[in-house]
């Protein structure tokens, strides 16, 4: 199992990387440094406006997707976080069946 999300992992560096940059570049090399050393710049949490560049869709996507029940949010202090594992599953198109109802 941790050798299949390392490469997933690699993987997705790899893809910004070619398609960045040079600066862009850069900052990507960085990432992949810290998470070679194991420090992973992969929050557990996400706001509206990270979520919906995660999701490459708008804020108001997002906030459609909660209204629908698709999407439920963690509220800390009354803020409004997403839980980035309920992001992949609604980016890898499984959203509808993890509804519950």
């Amino acid at each position: 199992m941790a050798i299949r999300q390392d490469n997933e992992q690699l993987d997705r560096f790899l893809r910004r990387l070619v398609v960045s940059s040079r600066s862009q570049q850069q900052k990507v090399i960085g990432a992949g440094l810290r998470v070679l050393q194991g420090q992973s710049d992969d929050a557990l949490l996400y706001s509206a406006n990270q979520s919906a560049k995660l999701l490459n869709c708008s804020r108001q996507t997002v906030w459609r997707l909660q209204q629908e029940g698709l999407l439920q949010p963690v509220l800390i202090r009354g803020l409004k976080r997403y839980r980035r594992s309920d992001l992949l599953f609604l980016a890898e198109g499984k959203g509808a069946d993890h509804v519950k109802t």
